[in-house]
């Protein structure tokens, strides 16, 4: 259904013009650089990674929220960037995305009901009397009352803003749904819910997932591959079942460690972090224990060590 070809998202951070003046260069931020994977229908795509990996932006570039500086995506075969307005249009309907922050994405000026009218009516689907059935359908199905309809996001909780957010993005249908970490900061009972929800909707509605998450536990459990993202780059893709005893990569191990350090002291520093030696060599070169003198010399390419097992590392084999 979806495939990534070599997509990179590079963005400029400009320095001020007396810095300018003396000779400092704007720094490159390589948000992506370099991901490859596909998605296929029907499936859960987990992908993990550290606050500042780039997991955000790829969401949003896979989608054209981006445009990428280099690399392709194909939904169904066809390029994502090369879409015309038609096209694009289609596309905004057979993929969604649910992000994080469910009070950035609705409207406090609308009420429910109007938050999930408004994409039938973007989409020109149905008649007045068809959307109000399809929205009292879709109610049910994320398991809120009618009574919610009346009410306004900052008259909700936070689980059910995003059960909105998630029936607004379901609401026409789409074959495709990518889940920006769709349950960070929610309780954890509340949070299992949402989970068993949305896995009980993909069976129900036959969708595809991109599941985006920090949380490993999650992941695991919803995925039926895990991709392993640093640094802006994919170091690891592995099966959800053999995630926990079979990941080689010396950073999905460090993910795994109950030991580590916290997120971003140890591993990610600056959330706009910087390649110092312009990008040459593994990413994680610098953290990793193993690390040889090619791991700082030559960045290492995904490669099948295993049926539906791909690794970024000159020492694994």
């Amino acid at each position: 259904m979806l495939e990534v070809r070599d997509l990179k998202k590079h963005f400029r951070i400009r320095h001020n013009p007396l810095a300018r003046l003396r000779g400092h260069r704007d720094h490159i931020v390589r948000a992506i650089d370099g991901v490859t994977f596909e998605i296929c229908e029907g499936e859960v795509l987990g992908l993990v990674g550290e606050s500042g990996c780039g997991k955000t932006t790829l969401a949003k570039t896979v989608l054209r929220l981006y445009l990428p500086t280099n690399g392709d995506v194909l939904f169904r075969g066809q390029s994502v960037f090369g879409m015309g307005r038609n096209e694009l249009k289609q596309l905004r309907r057979e993929a969604q995305i649910v992000f994080q922050d469910s009070n950035s994405t609705l409207d406090p000026r609308m009420n429910a009901r109007h938050m999930l009218e408004e994409p039938l009516l973007l989409h020109r689907m149905g008649q007045r009397s068809e959307r109000r059935q399809r929205i009292a359908s879709m109610m049910e199905k994320v398991m809120l009352s009618p009574a919610f309809l009346k009410r306004h996001p900052a008259e909700l909780s936070g689980g059910q803003r995003q059960r909105l957010s998630m029936a607004r993005a379901l609401i026409i249908e789409p074959r495709l749904v990518i889940a920006d970490e769709p349950l960070a900061g929610l309780d954890p009972i509340v949070s299992t819910q949402l989970l068993d929800l949305m896995l009980c909707l993909k069976r129900e509605m036959g969708l595809t997932y991109l599941f985006i998450s920090h949380d490993l536990s999650t992941v695991t459990y919803a995925s039926d591959r895990i991709a392993v993202m640093y640094k802006g780059r994919i170091v690891e893709i592995i099966d959800g079942e053999r995630f926990q005893s079979g990941a080689l990569h010396p950073y999905t191990r460090f993910l795994q460690s109950p030991e580590r350090l916290p997120v971003e002291s140890e591993v990610n520093g600056d959330i706009h972090f910087r390649h110092g030696n312009g990008g040459k060599g593994c990413v994680f070169h610098e953290k990793c224990p193993n690390r040889t003198s090619i791991c700082t010399e030559s960045s290492p390419g995904l490669r099948d060590i295993a049926p539906g097992h791909k690794v970024a590392c000159h020492l694994v084999n």
